[in-house]
């Protein structure tokens, strides 16, 4: 049995898991949180900074335990793009209610270029996006409850689309 009480966001970066996150947090009620933020918090640096200092490693470690920390704690729990590679996040994330945002990739590399945020992988925007959602994809799609297409909607649709999906399941499952 799924714990609804945990409703975890997953997706490529740059798909607006942290925006709608906390959207759909404040109309639950719930608390919000961005592993992102807190592996940052907890490392002291920029996530960006750690690529470029040579540290993925250091951010992967810190990251899964994060997240399944945060898993564990309840409410709307956004994850990183990157957090699905790990098994145990996978193995988490199973046994609470998991939302895929899927956007395209053509979305991705706009917003990536828009947010001049910087590759993660060396790599052109185009070229990260399209190797980075191949090899991810199949997880996020494996580990999810429901996939919300992005492409086209706003925050606000986004998190009234995840609510009713979170409704039909909560009734289903009665």
């Amino acid at each position: 049995m799924k714990k609804i009480e945990t409703i975890a966001i997953v997706g490529m970066r740059c798909a607006g898991k942290s925006t709608v996150g906390a959207l759909l947090a404040q109309k639950l009620d719930a608390t919000f949180v961005d592993t992102d933020r807190l592996v940052e918090d907890h490392l002291g640096v920029s996530i960006e900074d750690l690529f470029q200092q040579g540290r993925e490693a250091e951010f992967r470690a810190a990251e899964e335990d994060i997240c399944i920390q945060a898993l564990k704690s309840g409410g709307v729990v956004s994850l990183g793009g990157g957090a699905i590679a790990s098994e145990r996040v996978r193995r988490a994330l199973w046994c609470v209610m998991t939302v895929f945002m899927d956007a395209s990739e053509n979305l991705i590399v706009s917003r990536l270029e828009k947010d001049g945020r910087p590759s993660l992988t060396g790599q052109p925007a185009s070229m990260e996006a399209a190797g980075v959602n191949r090899m991810r994809r199949p997880w996020y799609m494996d580990v999810s409850d429901f996939v919300i297409h992005v492409d086209g909607k706003t925050p606000e649709q986004l998190s009234n689309e995840i609510l009713r999906a979170i409704k039909g399941f909560e009734k289903d499952d009665e």
